[in-house]
């Protein structure tokens, strides 16, 4: 990949960027989800078919914070 592929990917948010797995709305359902008691974040994980660590970056507004 050359370096003006990496800078276009890397200003790239959200399902816009080439590597994303989820979709806004998806994510937007993540956040719902987590504020349901007894649902664990591993249950969402293996839902959504990403990471555990995945699910808390979203969470917690450290990854999707467009969406935020």
């Amino acid at each position: 990949m050359d370096t003006h592929t990496e800078k276009r990917n890397y200003l790239l948010h959200g399902e816009a960027h080439p590597n994303a797995r989820l979709t806004d709305a998806q994510v937007i359902e993540i956040r719902r989800e987590a504020t349901i008691e007894g649902t664990s974040r591993a249950w969402i994980a293996a839902r959504y078919g990403v990471s555990r660590s995945a699910i808390d970056r979203i969470i917690l507004g450290i990854s999707w914070r467009h969406l935020l």
